[in-house]
């Protein structure tokens, strides 16, 4: 598996770190959350690296991922979920 259609094109600071292994059943990818509002001079840009960040992790929870285990040391491995149903919900209801 590759990222490139992963990594958020707004943001190329982001580390990532992908298994080599080619299996279905074992894609994990590694995200990193440090170091993603540096380089900044105003707290307007802190709060727009900040920004950019959370859309790109919505993104990928939209496009199925998850943690399969706790952030730890600003450390996330994510793995897309099988079978994710995206069901949208009327205001009706």
């Amino acid at each position: 598996m590759t990222t490139d259609n992963l990594q958020d094109p707004r943001d190329n600071e982001i580390d990532w770190d992908t298994t080599d292994e080619d299996t279905d059943e074992e894609e994990i990818d590694s995200i990193r959350m440090k170091w993603c509002a540096d380089g900044s001079h105003t707290l307007d840009e802190v709060i727009e690296k900040l920004k950019n960040q959370i859309a790109f992790i919505q993104e990928l929870k939209e496009q199925g991922y998850e943690l399969i285990q706790p952030m730890m040391d600003d450390w996330g491995h994510i793995k897309k979920q099988r079978n994710v149903e995206c069901h949208e919900v009327s205001s009706d209801q």
